[in-house]
């Protein structure tokens, strides 16, 4: 599956997520890059951007781990992800729970669904590296010390 498809299933996914009736969804996305490992357990760090329609935005950090059928090591430099169920920028902050299907050899793809109460966040990548598994776990973002751009 090319990268571009595997992103349209992401955010599909995503968009799926219930919303409350009453407000509107902000429209808030992420750019990121990570390095990670596997070997049954899975690791991730790394920093990105979110930035919302209303033109806010904030720098963070990504921490992901998880359990599973996982082995590799591999560094996504192109994530994109999108977020619904936001109506403001520091609802994207905190911990979700994560299942994540990755598999490549040289270059690295990887597709996210990710959940936090009613806020979904749809993640896929490219990069390289050699990964394949299945894990389940958690992927936090977290406010960078560097705070708002």
């Amino acid at each position: 599956m090319k990268a571009t498809g595997s992103m349209q299933l992401a955010f599909a996914l995503a968009s799926c997520a219930p919303m409350t009736a009453h407000c509107a969804d902000l429209g808030c996305h992420l750019s990121f890059t990570t390095t990670a490992w596997s070997a049954l357990y899975s690791s991730a760090q790394g920093e990105g951007i979110v930035f919302c329609d209303d033109g806010s935005a904030m720098r963070v950090d990504i921490v992901e781990g998880g359990l599973g059928l996982a082995a590799g090591r591999w560094a996504i430099t192109d994530g994109r992800g999108a977020f619904s169920g936001v109506q403001g920028i520091d609802e994207v902050v905190g911990e979700y729970v994560a299942v994540s299907a990755n598999v490549g050899l040289i270059k690295a793809a990887t597709v996210h669904v990710l959940a936090k109460g009613g806020i979904s966040l749809a993640l896929a990548g490219q990069g390289a590296g050699f990964d394949i598994g299945l894990c389940i776990g958690r992927f936090e973002v977290r406010k960078s010390a560097q705070g708002r751009r």
